[in-house]
């Protein structure tokens, strides 16, 4: 009964002395920082979900992407829904499709040397697997690290995205407090704002992430709208590991 202990006991020194993962998940907020040359990371949501009370609304999906290190400061993307499952109590519809493969590139503009600024921006291009229409997006994000200020491991990171789909136009701000509670385990506190047509969906929540070994990390989160324009709640869990 020891060895089985003791292997467990090295397994969580080993995960615990590394860096977390970086992702740009599960929150809003995307990271400012790219994955490194070489470096090959998946991220997953399995799944997230959407709930609306007021007409009997849950949505959820699975969602991937991919993100390949082709220098230290650059890196080139795909994302897909690969699961859209609506139901509507009404006349309780299922429906699975695939909808649209996100392509682009992350580019670092900021290294963080000496503790300073990280900043990165990503251009992707959005197509159509079934239905929808073709759009453009640019991310701009920043990452502002705060321990001298606050004491401890925290990091402060803005982003600000805007999507361009057939000729509405849509853009998120979003800005979340990170801290670290050990090298393994980190959260976060974020707030949101998606300006689009008609509406503008404001959303406040937060969320963990743990690393399981140097190369996987699970996460949760939780998001609250806070006006009807906003889903009651938002919701997700995932994995993201680095081959």
């Amino acid at each position: 009964m020891r060895r089985p202990a003791l292997t467990l006991l090295l397994f969580l020194v080993t995960a615990a002395a590394q860096a977390q993962i970086s992702t740009d998940r599960p929150g809003f907020t995307n990271s400012p920082t790219t994955v490194g040359a070489g470096v090959l990371q998946f991220e997953n949501a399995v799944p997230q979900g959407v709930y609306v009370d007021r007409s009997s609304f849950t949505g959820l999906s699975v969602l991937t992407s991919a993100r390949y290190g082709i220098s230290s400061r650059v890196e080139l993307r795909a994302a897909t829904s690969l699961i859209d499952g609506y139901i509507i109590s009404d006349n309780s519809d299922f429906e699975l499709s695939f909808e649209t493969l996100a392509l682009g590139a992350k580019i670092g503009l900021g290294d963080g040397a000496g503790g300073g600024l990280v900043a990165s921006l990503t251009p992707e291009l959005s197509v159509p697997l079934s239905g929808g229409l073709t759009g453009i997006s640019a991310t701009g994000a920043v990452g502002f690290p705060l321990g001298e200020t606050l004491g401890g491991n925290f990091t402060l990171s803005l982003s600000s995205s805007t999507q361009s789909v057939a000729d509405d136009l849509s853009a998120l701000l979003a800005g979340a407090l990170s801290h670290s509670f050990s090298p393994a385990l980190a959260g976060y506190a974020e707030a949101a704002l998606v300006a689009m047509p008609g509406e503008d969906p404001i959303f406040v929540g937060g969320g963990l992430l743990f690393l399981v070994s140097p190369d996987l990390q699970l996460d949760a989160a939780l998001d609250v709208g806070l006006n009807d324009a906003a889903p009651d709640l938002m919701f997700g869990f995932g994995v993201s590991f680095r081959l």
